[in-house]
């Protein structure tokens, strides 16, 4: 799912996106379903009922704001952005290295970063309240842009669920 997203959010790709859109369907784009399955069996998840839910979450991650647009045009997109950062808190120091799924950067300095979330449960309790990873992402974006206000999406996939922090 995350690399057929990253294919899909190129600028190029839009009339692509707007297409599957309409259709409500990802396969409608021949590339589109070749990637895809190729995808599925090189990770051997290529059975039916994976297939499916795979189609499935594709298209809830593009029917949600997948281009950042809803309220303010980005004036830019950043799909998989590495960080590698290095922390330190008195006599210790912490390297938090990893990727974020997609941030998107305003002018009026405002920066929303989503995570794409592929897994079986949804974050509960002290998760939801306490998120690590939503504390490391801010935090690194933080020292990527330190002008900008940050606010963490994550985007449930499987239930057609976000959580906003």
């Amino acid at each position: 799912v995350h690399f057929t997203l990253d294919v899909l959010a190129k600028a190029k790709r839009k009339h692509y996106v707007e297409t599957i859109l309409k259709e409500k369907d990802v396969f409608v784009i021949p590339s589109v379903r070749k990637l895809m399955l190729k995808h599925a069996r090189d990770h051997r998840v290529s059975d039916p009922d994976n297939i499916e839910m795979i189609k499935q979450m594709t298209l809830t991650a593009l029917e949600y704001d997948f281009w950042g647009d809803s309220k303010l045009k980005p004036i830019k997109d950043i799909g998989e952005r590495d960080f590698d950062i290095t922390v330190n808190k008195g006599k210790k120091k912490y390297r938090i290295k990893g990727f974020i799924d997609r941030q998107f950067i305003y002018e009026d300095f405002t920066s929303v970063v989503r995570d794409y979330k592929t897994s079986k449960a949804v974050f509960a309790g002290k998760d939801a309240e306490d998120n690590l990873q939503h504390l490391m992402y801010t935090l690194a974006t933080k020292k990527l842009d330190p002008e900008h206000n940050v606010s963490m999406e994550f985007l449930f996939l499987k239930f057609s669920l976000t959580l906003q922090c």
